[in-house]
């Protein structure tokens, strides 16, 4: 979903530009936000589903057991999870004024920027891109000899990131509101009350 990958983007420049705690939090609270837009999506599928089973047409048949839809907003739902995990263990190192090391900060801040970019871009090749680089940054770092005692939150962003990358991968891989429209039978011109100009 483009809107879960343009936050990671926000998060990426804020991180780059030096945010403060009050900003992490209201990362936070944009996922609360991604969390109402999904209720509704769900409400959507279920409505679907119900006036599929009460519509008797053969064209409604596809939305009776809509599984595939529930699939997705389940991955979406955790994507918008692990984004408010990350959020909140960046609000909380800037809280408690932790210092990450530079180098770790640049390669995240641009494996997350990359992340969101190709998250927005809702196609699974840079999503595939987005996810190698961030196994290279965990490569990197696990080389580093970084601080022992920020390895927890370091491991936790990276996780988060990770997560979210492999649950929209397979949203990007269904394309649900990018795929071609259903072609409809069209009957002969002469059956439409004459023929085309």
């Amino acid at each position: 979903d483009g809107v879960i990958g343009r936050l990671l983007v926000e998060v990426a420049d804020g991180l780059a530009a030096g945010s403060d705690q009050d900003q992490a939090e209201q990362w936070v609270e944009r996922t609360r936000d991604l969390d109402g837009d999904l209720d509704a999506a769900w409400a959507l599928v279920r409505q679907a589903r119900e006036s599929a089973r009460l519509n008797p047409r053969r064209s409604a048949r596809g939305l009776r057991d809509p599984q595939e839809w529930h699939e997705l907003l389940t991955r979406m739902e955790q994507a918008v999870a692990e984004t408010r995990s990350m959020a909140r263990t960046l609000a909380l190192s800037l809280a408690d004024g932790r210092h990450w090391d530079p180098a770790f900060r640049e390669r995240f801040v641009a494996v997350l920027h990359r992340s969101g970019q190709a998250i927005d871009a809702a196609d699974q090749e840079p999503l595939r891109v987005a996810r190698a680089e961030l196994d290279e940054v965990v490569a990197q770092v696990a080389r580093a000899g970084l601080e022992d005692r920020l390895w927890p939150e370091y491991g936790a962003v990276l996780t988060n990131l990770r997560n979210v990358l492999d649950a929209m991968d397979e949203v990007a891989r269904a394309n649900p509101l990018g795929q071609p429209p259903l072609p409809l039978r069209r009957r002969p011109a002469q059956q439409r009350g004459g023929a085309r100009p």
